[in-house]
């Protein structure tokens, strides 16, 4: 049986992203886009929604600290707008966070609502080296047909 109002609908998804750098001068993360579009579904189903192409960020880290560098990100609960419906729990969504052109690799979901998880970890870099973020939001098929946003927000740590 076809949910009529997901069928009549349109689930649209955002994105912004901010950044924050903690540690050591010579410590830099760089991302390029300020917001990501997640993507349309129309009569969308369950499953793992990964974005028409798929969605990911290019971003580039430097980092002179003798024992590298880590990076988290956390995120609340996607919301409506205006608010229509349930909110998606921000640990449906996920990130592969691979070396510049690899594709992507395994999805590290969030833990839950603005809470941190390590997505990758990496050696010193003298120079900036580029990375991808691939984005993968998992849906339940019960979602309302809305705009639904979310502020991720990406820390780069120096390792211990």
């Amino acid at each position: 049986m076809v949910n009529r109002r997901l069928a009549a609908g349109v689930l649209v998804l955002a994105l912004i992203l901010v950044l924050a750098v903690t540690g050591m001068a010579g410590t830099v993360m760089q991302i390029t886009e300020p917001d990501i579009a997640f993507g349309s579904y129309a009569a969308f189903t369950s499953g793992v929604q990964t974005g028409t192409t798929p969605a990911y960020l290019n971003t580039s880290i430097r980092c002179n600290n003798q024992s590298g560098w880590h990076v988290t990100a956390q995120a609340p609960d996607f919301q409506t707008t205006p608010p229509n419906g349930d909110p998606i729990p921000a640990a449906r969504l996920g990130f592969s966070f691979v070396q510049n052109g690899t594709g992507p690799g395994t999805y590290i979901y969030l833990p839950g609502s603005n809470t941190p998880a390590t997505l990758y970890s990496g050696p010193r870099h003298n120079q900036a080296v580029p990375y991808d973020i691939y984005l993968a939001l998992s849906l339940s098929g019960t979602e309302s047909p809305g705009s639904y946003t979310t502020t991720v927000l990406f820390t780069l740590h120096d390792s211990p």
